[in-house]
């Protein structure tokens, strides 16, 4: 063996070499996430799998116009790429691994995309180079970006839908239930939609918000505005919205049309097979009294559904007449009163300490020996003083701390009806065979032991006998035993001889019985209990009779009757209304213009 000879020859060294390259050139092609720079502008990469202006307008969502620097990025790389000298011996060692951004895949091929590259980094770099316009640039990227935002949120689902909104009328159509024009889907929702707002009054709020939507419509431009801006207008307006919808129980009620509805009766979880002759709704809670002439009285928790009974209270052998709440300094009582038609039931009343839970007698006595009922009582709005009708044109008036008798005021003729003003200042005292006067009394000092003094006595015009008195803040009303009703201002009562009234209501042609104003004086519901169904309501602004008032509360209308009403009231805030009937039944609706109890 010849050792002195080369292992490798020329040729044999120049096969390696061209073997090796090939092998190399095959394990390139089998690796197209690595580039080698040194033959970058001969190797190619794979068909894009994706739409590059899609990738970049989700870019601009995400980040703004950040997804750009992306780009600049892998510019940068190409041109120091370029810079760099090329070693094809190092290259087989050392390759530029970039399959950590798989967010750009550049083709080499591709000469329109090289170029709007070039363009796009261009563009970027003379926008950062020019200090001028760095807050123009700024604000345009800020509004795309909310124009941007704005439209994904336009265009996200629902939160809630509606599943009424799929029925279909053509598969439950019922010829005999429905009209013949609700065949298609969008009559029948149409169809529902005006039913429901027949029988119930859509919610003044609701009708303002439409409105400002399809002004709001109506007026907009097509011109382009600042969506920043405009948006903050739209939440202030809201607010403001917002804020009237809060303000809807002072504005005016409906003059012709009262829109009210039927409730559960007030004493339907416990109903009594005798007349009733009271109701009163409790001026700081949401709880009722009904009672009857028996004694018993109940009271009811108002939510207008259900109406369950909190308590029954028995006044045993007491023909009751009226019972009402008292409530001032911490005591919560209901006290009962008699007209004194029993004589068993005069010289005496009970009322009821809500907070013990017990029952008490007090004894009605004057001058030592002279007993007096509380025929025809009424309480003080701020729940001091108790004024009582007694024989010849006597007023009896007690405390409501003690019970005792504290005054006593006294009037021509007979005494038949009392009424407190609502600031609890005047007292007017009213009747007959006194010439058709009504007394107004200045009680502001009987809390000082003064007497009551007559600040006027007025003519009532055309009352022959008054049985029935009810005044608001502005207004007083007399009720007659002729059924007519005369409105008068307030002021004129006091001041004036012979008053004239605004208006005489001959709605009703039997006695009136009740008269009730509501918290703000727009409404007066009026009553008789000598025929049946002789119940009104008035708009006092109108000064005339709502016409689908009772019928509107399901009696009328369906060839029932109520039978006589002997008690009648309206919620501290309006949102109710009750009357009781010779029946045993207390009926609760509600009135839709006043969204408070």
């Amino acid at each position: 063996m010849d050792f002195n000879r080369p292992l490798l020859t020329a040729n044999m060294h120049d096969g390696l070499l061209t073997k090796k390259k090939k092998k190399n050139k095959t394990k390139k092609q089998k690796q197209p996430h690595f580039i080698d720079n040194s033959t970058e502008s001969t190797n190619q990469l794979k068909t894009k799998l994706y739409n590059e202006a899609e990738e970049r307008e989700l870019e601009n969502i995400l980040f703004g116009n950040k997804g750009d620097d992306f780009y600049k990025l892998e510019n940068a790389d190409k041109s120091q790429t370029q810079l760099s000298p090329k070693n094809d011996d190092l290259d087989q060692f050392f390759i530029l691994d970039k399959s950590g951004d798989q967010n750009v895949i550049f083709d080499s091929d591709d000469e329109d995309h090289k170029n709007l590259i070039e363009e796009k980094l261009t563009t970027n770099i003379s926008v950062v180079s020019n200090d001028d316009g760095d807050d123009c640039n700024s604000d345009n990227e800020l509004r795309q970006n909310f124009e941007q935002s704005e439209c994904i949120m336009e265009t996200k689902k629902s939160a809630w839908e509606d599943e009424d909104d799929e029925i279909k009328a053509e598969g439950m159509f019922d010829p005999k239930k429905y009209p013949k024009s609700v065949a298609s889907d969008h009559n029948y929702k149409e169809y529902l939609e005006n039913k429901f707002k027949s029988i119930f009054e859509p919610p003044s709020w609701a009708d303002k918000a439409l409105k400002n939507k399809k002004r709001l419509s109506e007026d907009s431009s097509d011109e382009e505005i600042d969506h920043i801006d405009s948006a903050l207008e739209r939440l202030g307006k809201t607010a403001t919205n917002f804020k009237r919808s809060r303000d809807t129980d002072d504005q005016m009620i409906e003059k012709e049309i009262l829109m009210a509805k039927r409730c559960t009766h007030l004493n339907d979880t416990d109903k009594i097979i005798t007349s009733l002759k009271c109701v009163q709704f409790h001026p700081k809670s949401t709880v009722a009294l009904v009672g009857s002439h028996t004694g018993l009285v109940r009271l009811f928790q108002v939510d207008g559904k259900v109406n369950s009974i909190i308590q029954s209270i028995q006044f045993r052998h007491y023909r009751l007449s009226d019972a009402k709440f008292i409530s001032h300094s911490g005591r919560e009582e209901i006290i009962a009163g008699s007209d004194g038609s029993a004589k068993s039931s005069i010289g005496f009343c009970f009322y009821y300490d809500m907070i013990a839970g017990k029952i008490v007698r007090v004894r009605l006595e004057k001058g030592g020996h002279i007993k007096y009922s509380l025929r025809g009582f009424q309480i003080s709005p701020d729940s001091q003083f108790l004024a009582a009708c007694d024989q010849n044109g006597h007023v009896n008036i007690l405390s409501t701390n003690s019970k005792e008798h504290i005054a006593e005021i006294k009037m021509n003729g007979d005494v038949d009806c009392l009424a407190f003003s609502p600031d609890s200042k005047y007292l007017i005292s009213h009747g007959k065979s006194n010439g058709s006067k009504a007394y107004v009394w200045d009680v502001r000092n009987l809390g000082c032991s003064d007497v009551p003094k007559c600040v006027n006595r007025f003519n009532d015009l055309g009352t022959i006998e008054a049985t029935s008195l009810a005044i608001s803040t502005n207004l007083c009303a007399i009720g007659s035993n002729m059924g007519v009703v005369n409105l008068y201002q307030m002021a004129d009562i006091v001041a004036k001889v012979n008053p004239q009234p605004i208006r005489s209501l001959m709605n009703l042609t039997t006695t009136i019985d009740s008269l009730r104003f509501n918290h703000d004086g727009q409404l007066l519901m009026m009553a008789s209990s000598q025929k049946d169904d002789a119940i009104r309501m008035v708009n006092t602004y109108s000064t005339s009779v709502y016409k689908n008032f009772p019928q509107i509360l399901g009696g009328l209308s369906t060839n029932r009757t109520y039978g006589r009403i002997f008690g009648i009231d309206i919620s501290p805030q309006s949102g109710y209304g009750a009357f009781t009937t010779g029946s045993g039944i207390a009926h609760l609706f509600r009135i839709n213009h006043y969204s408070n109890y």
